[in-house]
């Protein structure tokens, strides 16, 4: 279990918090810019396929959470929730293939 202790506002982990991963998607203009190699997606339609630019801006969003779990080797499950994740290494690796968060 995570041991969390408050401090004010301030939250003291017991053990600190990482970056696992990270991943970053971009539209039309970023893949005409200098930091175009540095980006895991690009798409030349800004709209991503999406009827409007609140869709967009889901899809963009939800597609690089998802590729940022693929970058840390966290597996996508179905169920309930909107994105259930398992990781693949550590205390992990015997999960019993339920979201953990919610248990279904």
């Amino acid at each position: 279990m995570l041991m969390v202790n408050r401090c004010g506002d301030t939250l003291l982990f017991e053990t600190p918090p990482v970056i696992a991963a990270g991943a970053a998607v971009g539209g039309k203009k970023e893949s005409e810019g200098p930091l175009a190699v540095e980006f895991d997606e690009l798409c030349t339609d800004n709209r991503f396929g999406q009827s409007g630019w609140e869709a967009a801006e889901k899809y963009l969003q939800l597609r690089a959470a998802r590729l940022c779990l693929q970058n840390g080797n966290w597996v996508q499950i179905r169920c309930s929730c909107d994105i259930c994740v398992i990781p693949l290494w550590g205390s992990w690796t015997k999960a019993t293939g339920k979201c953990f968060s919610t248990g279904c």
